[in-house]
């Protein structure tokens, strides 16, 4: 039977706020020096790009929480024969992944997640690529399971594989 590993909401969450701060402080700065240098002319200027810079971080706040109750609702559990995926929080989901149907498993860090220690366990399955998508060479990228310690990630994926062996074996 596979464990199901805690999902970290909140460390995934202050990882996306920290890479949208990290935005819109690279487009902040910049604007208020060549406004403070470039225009001075008017003192307003400066008041306005302070104005800017605040809005720019309430929304990298927003953002942060919004991410944190879409995260926080993301949970897994498995049956003996699948994966089962459920979340969402106005509009719910859930879905079921026989592990006969589980093709790949990837485990995928952004480096924000690298200095938190998260990663994204991804998972393609049989079927799941459209045709459209296969010419023009684009990457499909099916289920995910986020804000996974990597070690709890690397230990899930582990397990997954075992059970699409366990899975093989008991269809031949």
């Amino acid at each position: 039977m596979i464990t199901t590993y805690p999902i970290q909401a909140n460390k995934q969450a202050f990882s996306i706020f920290i890479s949208v701060l990290f935005f819109f402080l690279c487009f902040s700065i910049p604007l208020i020096i060549f406004i403070h240098f470039f225009n001075s002319e008017r003192p307003n200027d400066q008041f306005i790009a302070i104005i800017i810079c605040v809005v720019l971080v309430l929304i990298a706040i927003l953002v942060y929480f919004t991410s944190k109750w879409s995260l926080a609702s993301i949970s897994y559990s498995c049956t003996k024969y699948e994966l089962i995926l459920r979340g969402g929080v106005i509009s719910k989901y859930e879905k079921n992944l026989p592990f006969s149907r589980l093709q790949h498993i990837i485990i995928s860090q952004s480096f924000i997640g690298r200095l938190f220690g998260i990663a994204t366990l991804q998972i393609q399955t049989a079927g799941m690529q459209s045709q459209t998508a296969a010419t023009e060479g684009q990457q499909i990228i099916g289920p995910e399971i986020p804000a996974l310690f990597l070690e709890d990630a690397q230990k899930l994926r582990n397990e997954l594989l075992i059970e699409i062996n366990n899975t093989d074996k008991r269809e031949i």
